[in-house]
């Protein structure tokens, strides 16, 4: 998808790639729409999307009727989304989404998404929404975080909660601090203090 994408309107996706392999998105716009930009498979007797980067693109203002995400994963495996803007996901009801959502790993093969350089602002919805899929590693490495208030938190991934593997970031949070809670893990809720105690973002800063 070359640069200059940029829908307007409250379509399900700006983007939607069902299948596919080596499939790179750059320079892209997705607003207004439901789910942004959608990596997976919902076509009958396809195999999902594999080895899928997004890269460089901006995100924001998506959301209608109970979905909400600037990136929607259906099933797509090995998912990688580097150097994006998200910002200003906050419709409700938003049926537990997040600015980044991974729904399924429909296949159960082994698979990574890569969260990482991206700058996330001002999303009312969690940055970052896991659900339960086995055999899935999420990286969450070298990201801004800026909320404007506590409610929604960083990542959320209740459950059955991926390996996560989380570091060089940077949180913040107006009206909170190092002790809200803003890391919901498998059965988890923590402060960030808690999360480093966990092993998580050892050498990321909190402001």
């Amino acid at each position: 998808v070359s640069p200059g994408s940029h829908p307007l309107l409250a379509n399900n996706f700006a983007v939607k790639i069902d299948a596919g392999r080596h499939v790179l998105i750059s320079g892209s716009e997705a607003k207004r729409t439901r789910n942004g930009f959608g990596l997976g498979s919902n076509l009958g007797g396809q195999p999902p999307g594999e080895d899928i980067v997004l890269e460089r693109c901006l995100s924001h203002d998506n959301g209608a009727a109970d979905q909400a995400a600037g990136v929607f994963i259906g099933g797509a495996l090995d998912v990688a989304i580097r150097n994006c803007i998200f910002w200003g996901h906050h419709p409700s009801p938003a049926a537990g989404q997040g600015a980044i959502t991974y729904f399924s790993n429909q296949t159960g093969l082994p698979s990574t998404v890569a969260i990482q350089n991206n700058t996330f602002y001002g999303n009312r919805l969690p940055d970052i929404v896991v659900f339960p899929a086995p055999n899935l590693t999420v990286v969450v490495e070298n990201n801004i975080f800026h909320r404007s208030g506590i409610a929604g938190g960083f990542l959320s991934a209740a459950g059955a909660a991926p390996i996560v593997d989380s570091d060089y970031n940077q949180f913040y949070i107006s009206g909170g601090d190092a002790s809200s809670a803003a890391f919901a893990v498998g059965a988890a809720n923590d402060g960030f203090l808690q999360w480093q105690a966990h092993g998580q973002d050892a050498h990321s800063v909190f402001l």
